[in-house]
């Protein structure tokens, strides 16, 4: 058993035994919080109340629309990918030019979250791709300065 026990009450011909209640309470407060705080360090209990759900791995690929857009100087582009997989993100002008890869590694399946700063580039559209596996998609973005 996991559970720490709470301890056996003391015996009336105990002689740290004392006959006021208030003691006793106390010294079961002090037992049920051991307890409690036991069982948050292993993972049984949250004080808070607040459950954390598992997290629902997705059965397919996503490229999600960057934001803010447009976007000044930095953007934020999510991603999903249901299994492990290489991954490739790229940033393209116009042209077809490419100015920035964002991600070239391999990644565990799950949402992904890839801050863009592009302070060093010109206003104007550019267009960000994702390769993983055999899924490939490409989406729009405008820097405005």
């Amino acid at each position: 058993n996991r559970y720490k026990q709470l301890k056996e009450p003391r015996q009336p011909d105990d002689p740290n035994c004392s006959n006021d209640p208030e003691v006793w309470e106390d010294d079961l407060r002090i037992q049920v919080r051991e307890m409690l705080d036991q069982c948050y360090i292993l993972g049984y209990y949250d004080p808070t109340g607040v459950e954390d759900e598992p997290e629902q791995l997705s059965k397919e690929f996503s490229l999600a629309q960057n934001y803010p857009n447009p976007f000044n100087p930095a953007t934020t582009i999510n991603f999903t990918i249901p299994q492990n997989d290489v991954v490739t993100l790229k940033i393209y002008n116009v042209l077809g030019q490419e100015v920035k890869t964002l991600v070239n590694k391999q990644m565990t399946a799950g949402t992904h979250k890839i801050n863009f700063d592009a302070s060093s580039l010109a206003s104007g559209v550019y267009i960000y791709t994702i390769k993983a596996g055999s899924f490939t998609a490409a989406k729009k973005m405008m820097l405005m300065k």
